[in-house]
């Protein structure tokens, strides 16, 4: 199944970089939909043993969920806050936005389980999948900083951390 098979190549990868090329992917669309994307970083150091690709492929989905979900909710300024921080196991991506969030009962566990019109449910599950392949783990809730989804990206921190 997609990620399952993949392998992830290991190396020391600084996260800063890696949320920096994702918010650039990102970028046009939030300029074409007059959304905001806002990220702070940690200035503690935020490195990862990971695969940077495929980290950024996990990051760039959630961020489109976000930007689609503050849109699709009327929102006349749609929103999506990054915060990367460090704790003293992981380094956390949290992904904010202002959208509806997500329904009560939405069932996380259940693979391409989707709450869009148009969408398939493949981006959180790409996201989830590469948190698992980097031993860390995705949650998700309500945003107390927006009012709408939050979603945590959670990767261990290499050992000289």
């Amino acid at each position: 199944m997609l990620l399952r098979q993949v392998e992830t190549n290991r190396e020391l990868i600084n996260l800063r970089e890696v949320l920096d090329s994702a918010s650039l992917l990102v970028q046009q669309a939030f300029l074409g939909a007059g959304a905001s994307l806002t990220i702070e970083q940690s200035s503690a150091p935020c490195e990862a043993m990971g695969d940077a690709v495929q980290l950024q492929l996990a990051l760039t989905n959630v961020l489109r969920n976000g930007l689609e979900a503050a849109i699709a909710s009327g929102n006349p300024s749609p929103a999506v806050a990054v915060t990367l921080k460090r704790d003293c196991k992981f380094n956390t991506i949290i992904v904010n936005d202002n959208g509806i969030g997500f329904q009560e009962g939405f069932d996380f566990d259940r693979p391409l389980n989707n709450t869009k019109a148009n969408g398939s449910g493949i981006g959180l599950y790409v996201a989830r999948l590469s948190m698992e392949n980097h031993g860390g783990c995705l949650r998700i809730g309500r945003s107390q900083l927006l009012g709408g989804a939050s979603v945590e990206l959670c990767i261990p921190l290499t050992g000289s951390q």
